[in-house]
């Protein structure tokens, strides 16, 4: 609205009091700015059909934009299929590139397979036709060597009779040569064992004459010596005059062995002695080399052959502990043990050689062997005792 200041019309105030005047000037632009702001008004109001147009115009541009939004999706759409179909077709023809792939690798091993087949199947022929030759090649040779035995048989029959007779005239002469040599050596034998029984009966009567104090100073001598050598003098337990195998095995087994133990296998050792030679049961063993039959005197290569074969028993079955390594040449654990025993006196008579060898006994079967265990045993008057080296 028009606002005009009435004091700027009517110079004259209420108060009666004061007279003041305006300006003409001032009036004049008041009014000026009065209009100015009429016309503003009149023309910032808006116009009525200019706002339907922009209106009309908006929605129509509204509706273009909405369609071609719409018409791009309706594109982007299309071609999201199209590249999907393309895809599907694709991997459809790989698929089928493959199962061919697959179809002609099979047709390719089947059809490998099949002359691979075929190959074997000829050569099995071949092979089995080679085998055919073969056998009756092989057949006609031994249809041919029978041939060939049969005539030699035949030939060899006609003079079957004198070669038998033959054979009788030379075996009744090799049973007459034996029985010759059996005699022989059963003379030999008893004139061996009649000397042997005149030499012992000389040197029992030679020692019998002696004083006793001789033979105490012979065994003294003889320990004096030992001992320089490393050895000693062990007495053997001679219950059931069985001090000559109480005497090996107490020089075979270690030194700490119980006397109980020794004892024990020196008797099992007589026990198979005497089973196989009863008139020699309860008596005194001689050890000299005798032939097989022997009683009193008995023989030292029967003894170590009893000896070798059970203790090497013994030991196998762990029943005792190892042998002594005394004087003994190779491996302890050797086996079979094949034992070498020396038999020593004592010289009685006042020479520098404070003893003398009997001679080395070995069991008979056994002298071509490597010696395991060399022992040596003493020999007293009725006696005997084991030789061990000094711990």
């Amino acid at each position: 609205m028009l606002s005009i200041d009435r004091n700027a019309i009517n110079p004259q105030s209420n108060n009666e009091s004061s007279h003041v005047s305006a300006p003409p000037n001032a009036i004049a632009s008041q009014l000026t700015d009065a209009s100015n702001s009429s016309d503003a008004l009149v023309n910032n109001y808006p116009n009525p059909q200019t706002a339907e147009e922009e209106e009309g115009n908006f929605q129509q541009a509204l509706a273009e934009s909405v369609t071609t939004a719409e018409e791009e999706e309706n594109t982007r759409r299309t071609e999201a299929e199209r590249l999907a179909e393309a895809a599907r077709l694709a991997e459809t023809e790989r698929l089928a590139a493959a199962e061919e792939e697959e179809n002609f690798q099979r047709a390719l091993a089947e059809s490998l397979s099949t002359a691979e087949e075929e190959e074997n199947t000829r050569r099995a022929e071949a092979q089995r036709l080679a085998e055919a030759a073969r056998l009756a090649e092989a057949e006609r040779l031994a249809a041919a060597e029978e041939e060939e035995s049969l005539q030699r048989a035949m030939a060899e029959s006609l003079s079957t009779a004198e070669e038998e007779e033959n054979t009788r005239r030379a075996e009744a002469q090799r049973l007459a040569e034996a029985a010759r040599l059996a005699e022989a050596e059963r003379l030999a034998a008893a004139e061996e064992e009649e000397n042997l029984q005149r030499a012992m009966a000389e040197s029992l009567a030679m020692k019998q004459q002696l004083p006793l104090s001789h033979h105490e100073d012979a065994i003294e001598r003889l320990a004096s010596h030992l001992a320089t050598e490393g050895y000693s003098i062990r007495d053997s337990n001679g219950e059931g005059n069985n001090c000559l195998f109480y005497s090996i095995v107490q020089c075979l087994l270690p030194a700490d062995t119980d006397k109980d133990k020794i004892k024990q296998v020196a008797h099992a050792l007589r026990a198979q002695y005497d089973s196989f030679n009863p008139a020699s049961r309860g008596q005194g063993l001689y050890f000299d080399n005798k032939t097989v039959g022997a009683t009193e005197s008995g023989h030292a290569s029967v003894i170590i052959e009893l000896v070798n074969n059970q203790i090497a028993a013994l030991l196998e079955q762990q029943q005792l502990a190892p042998l002594a390594n005394d004087r003994q040449q190779g491996n302890e654990a050797t086996f079979p043990l094949n034992i070498q025993i020396e038999l020593i006196v004592p010289i009685i008579d006042t020479n520098d050689t404070p003893y003398g060898s009997m001679g080395k006994f070995q069991a008979a079967q056994a002298t071509t062997q490597t010696i395991s265990h060399n022992i040596r045993i003493l020999e007293m008057p009725g006696h005997y005792q084991s030789i061990l080296k000094q711990p």
